[in-house]
């Protein structure tokens, strides 16, 4: 049911609103160090430590608030850190900042 939100529900969203904004901080810590040799884990953009760097940790901070997100919103941001050909992952100039903002504004009961 749409609004309805169990006790269940909410400390599910809340477990699933941290791990996303860690795995955003992760992701721009992660720019920052470079490329590591010899590893698997899939290398982010540079862009997530550069440019799209305040966008993301803008991201995280709010998905860490108490505030109400939107089911859609929380959806762009799970786009955003696992899909492995998007602009985390390919550097497509401009594209993870505009991402990174448009899943905000999509997270924002009303806006979205």
């Amino acid at each position: 049911m749409l609004g309805f939100h169990t006790p269940q529900r909410v400390s599910r969203e809340t477990r699933l609103r941290s791990r996303y904004a860690e795995g955003l901080e992760l992701a721009v810590e992660r720019a920052g160090l470079g490329a590591a040799p010899f590893t698997s884990a899939v290398p982010v953009s540079c862009e997530a430590g550069g440019a799209a760097r305040a966008a993301l940790l803008d991201l995280a901070e709010r998905l860490r608030q108490p505030r109400a997100v939107t089911d859609y919103g929380l959806l762009q941001v799970r786009r955003l850190l696992t899909d492995g050909s998007g602009p985390l992952y390919v550097g497509v100039p401009g594209q993870l900042q505009l991402q990174a903002l448009a899943a905000l504004v999509a997270l924002e009961p009303g806006r979205g």
